[in-house]
């Protein structure tokens, strides 16, 4: 199993900030991460692309070929906005919003039943990284608050934990309660009616650029730890967090496809502390997770370096 290729720019740094955040201890740390690419996977083995929550209501069968044909569209437009380093923040913005509405004002219209995700997920090429049960055990271990912040489909990323959380083989009822007491899913959802039919979406919409107004202005009330562990596979993950408020914010990127995204490289170095290249697994962030608790891990000289 590939864990994908661990970069560090600055391992003085990292060996720092990890040596604190192991220092104080869980009570003073949690995580706030991206979903789609980032808990999930970019390809599948078989080279195929695994899906996004967007994708995976755009492919299945409650969508007419004529709705496909214009997500699609919409995603030959927006996807390489979403990805140039070179737009002002102000013009980007702009498109997320037009992309996001697009897509949201075709799904409203389709009379999506709340039960039909479930299925959505189960037909669909949604795939975790390896790695995610540690990764939400550890989490659960030491009780760290976890928020989930997307762009995606709130419902498709909770029916995608409640698949891997009630399965045969993982089933773990301390999970299942460690998801509902401390996982926070801060998504883009559907309203719906008496009768359980989507009709309308929340708002305001959650996009790549307005994740950090989503965590601490709409809720203000959360808690937030003097520790923050922040993981994404796009540049502006890193500006959720909202940094006076942390005193340590380790950054954790996964530059998926790293041959057709070769030209981020360098960018994504200077913005991560770590990067996992390669559509790696979630081993990196267990193993930190695992030293926070006093475990012992084995790892590769990359991440012995900092650990």
């Amino acid at each position: 199993m590939s864990h994908g290729r661990v970069l560090i720019a600055d391992p003085v740094t990292v060996k720092e900030k990890i040596r604190r955040i192991v220092g104080e201890g869980p009570d003073h740390l949690q995580v706030m991460t991206d979903f789609d690419q980032t808990l999930t996977k970019h390809h599948y083995t078989d080279g195929k692309k695994a899906d996004s929550s967007f994708r995976a209501i755009q492919d299945s069968v409650y969508i007419p070929e004529s709705v496909k044909k214009v997500t699609r569209q919409l995603f030959e437009k927006y996807h390489p906005i979403e990805l140039d380093t070179e737009i002002s923040r102000q013009e980007k913005e702009k498109h997320m919003i037009a992309w996001w509405e697009g897509n949201m004002e075709l799904f409203k219209e389709l009379g999506i039943r709340k039960d039909d995700f479930g299925r959505i997920v189960l037909e669909s090429r949604l795939l975790f990284r390896y790695g995610i049960l540690d990764f939400l055990s550890h989490c659960h271990r030491m009780n760290l608050p976890l928020y989930i912040v997307s762009g995606g489909i709130s419902e498709i990323i909770e029916a995608t934990f409640y698949a891997v959380l009630h399965s045969g083989e993982s089933a773990d009822p301390d999970l299942k309660d460690f998801w509902h007491k401390r996982v926070q899913v801060l998504s883009n959802s559907f309203i719906y009616s008496d009768s359980d039919v989507g009709i309308d979406y929340s708002k305001p919409l959650v996009h790549i650029l307005n994740k950090e107004q989503i965590i601490y202005d709409v809720q203000a009330d959360r808690p937030f730890k003097r520790n923050v562990i922040i993981m994404g596979d796009i540049l502006e993950d890193v500006k959720m967090v909202r940094e006076h408020r942390h005193e340590v914010h380790l950054k954790i990127g996964f530059l998926n496809d790293a041959v057709a995204h070769a030209h981020l490289k360098e960018e994504f170095m200077r913005t991560f502390d770590i990067v996992v290249e390669g559509d790696g697994s979630l081993e990196v962030v267990n193993h930190i997770l695992k030293r926070v608790m006093g475990a012992p891990i084995e790892c590769d000289d990359t991440l012995k370096a900092v650990l």
